[in-house]
């Protein structure tokens, strides 16, 4: 018989080791169907910070499976900063100009996995803009809110007790960007040098702004803290009522809430006695009387925060002897808050054991539908945020690592989503980290404010800018009021 040519004989071996591979392990054959094809489309590619980028990852497809995995790396460094097993679209929002790569990993129901990637690049935009809007009266307290799209501050100015001791006072910019100032209105003065001020909160009652604050007397006896409430007559705050003795004692005020035109609001006291924590409520619209507040026993709360979840006033705080030591959440069990349970739900009491590892730090916020809580928590100085499971904050998830380094946490929200001002350890750098949606599983990276010179500072949002408001140390432990605004 003829012998077959030497090409006939390669393309025979070539099938018999095909067919040999039949029914075996494909995963590193290229053409198999399950492989997927990861896409994406960023848009926009260019611009100024703040720079908002939609991705898109959608057309991503898997002829012979399905897609059960997305992963996202915003800058390429390697580690992928969000993942999702149902979202194929997410957002990110870049505050500092540079290059960034964003990369989408994808996998599919039979394990493959394909990448894909972006660039961006963000140009110098909004930066953070710096003033002095009180300076040379050695103010040793200051917070700053929106009042009406404009920013206002609340701040104490010591005095040397020929007129005064301390004055708590309220002043609102003209416009939105803090360049001018409206007059400022006493809200209260101490007249007595044995008492200070200790803490305040505003909120808003019915529209107009108002305003809880705490002193505290020191007699031979100990201390003697106390709660005072009072309300501006109209909404931008250029007039005051009188304060008024709520009847609570508590020298930490958590963040008081209008419920239904009656103000609520929780003050913990860490001094030895007790009770350490209460909560107090109006008896009416006016304000101008309050009901006995109810008492918590069994807890020594720090850093209360107080928020409306689900029709109902609801709190968070730090437990320094209650054990397990950790982070605490109670709800109410009535839109008022005249009735709460005995037990308090525990939220994260992994925390560090050893004496004062409680959270040093804790603000409760909205993420999207549910309750969230962004803390540090003691000796392992981490800012965590933990969202709860359920609208009522019945159960809570686990917490995720927003940074490293953190000495106490501030949240509130900008468009919706949540955000976080914290200092490092050292107190001596603030900085802040935003969620790149409303429920607050995606976060953007740190972004660094200013040295704040060892004083804590308060954020909030004037519109859709930030606002970071502190007091310099001028060696007295008080100095000029800054206000730094990101626009």
């Amino acid at each position: 018989m003829k012998a077959l040519p030497i090409r006939v004989l390669v393309i025979v071996a070539c099938l018999g080791l095909a067919y040999l591979f039949v029914g075996c392990d494909t995963k590193n054959v290229s053409n198999d169907a399950s492989i997927p094809v990861a896409a994406l489309t960023a848009t926009p590619t260019t611009g100024t910070a703040v720079l908002h980028v939609a991705l898109d990852a959608s057309a991503s497809a898997v002829t012979g499976g399905t897609i059960t995995q997305y992963e996202w790396d915003f800058d390429s460094d390697g580690a992928y900063d969000y993942t999702s097993t149902t979202e194929d679209t997410t957002d990110f929002y870049y505050y500092t100009p540079g290059t960034y790569t964003v990369t989408v990993r994808v996998t599919s129901s039979t394990g493959y996995t394909d990448v894909t990637s972006e660039t961006i690049e963000v140009t110098a935009g909004t930066t953070w803009q710096l003033s002095t809007p009180v300076a040379g009266r050695g103010v040793t307290m200051a917070n700053v809110f929106d009042v009406g799209g404009n920013p206002a501050l609340v701040f104490v100015e010591p005095g040397d007790g020929s007129e005064y001791y301390s004055r708590l006072l309220y002043m609102r910019a003209s416009d939105a960007t803090g360049a001018a100032w409206d007059a400022e209105v006493e809200l209260h003065q101490l007249t007595d040098f044995k008492e200070t001020f200790v803490s305040f909160a505003l909120f808003f009652l019915g529209g107009n702004p108002a305003i809880i604050f705490a002193t505290n007397y020191i007699s031979a006896s100990g201390g003697q803290t106390s709660c005072w409430a009072t309300y501006a007559t109209e909404a931008t705050g250029t007039a005051w009522s009188a304060p008024v003795a709520t009847g609570a004692m508590g020298a930490l005020v958590g963040m008081p809430v209008d419920l239904s035109g009656r103000t609520g609001f929780v003050a913990a006291n860490t001094g030895v006695g007790g009770p350490y924590c209460r909560y107090c409520v109006a008896a009416d619209t006016t304000g101008d009387t309050w009901n006995t507040p109810t008492e918590f026993d069994d807890s020594r709360g720090w850093y209360p925060s107080l928020k409306v979840i689900d029709g109902r006033p609801a709190f968070s705080l730090s437990m320094d002897l209650t054990e397990p030591l950790g982070l605490y959440y109670l709800r109410a069990s009535d839109e008022y808050g005249a009735q709460w349970p005995t037990t308090l739900t525990a939220v994260d009491t992994t925390i560090d054991t050893e004496e004062n590892t409680y959270p040093l730090g804790q603000s409760m916020v909205m993420a999207g539908t549910v309750p969230a809580i962004a803390y540090t928590n003691g000796n392992q100085q981490q800012l965590r945020f933990v969202r709860a499971s359920d609208a009522t904050g019945s159960a809570w998830g686990t917490s995720e690592v927003l940074a490293a380094s953190a000495g106490s946490a501030s949240a509130t929200l900008l468009d919706g989503r949540p955000i976080v001002v914290y200092l490092n350890t050292d107190l001596t750098e603030s900085h802040f980290i935003a969620a790149n949606n409303a429920a607050g599983t995606s976060w953007g990276f740190a972004v660094a404010i200013e040295n704040t010179e060892y004083v804590p500072g308060s954020l909030t949002a004037i519109g859709n800018n930030l606002a970071y408001c502190y007091h310099l140390d001028d060696g007295s432990g008080g100095g000029d009021v800054r206000l730094a605004m990101l626009r």
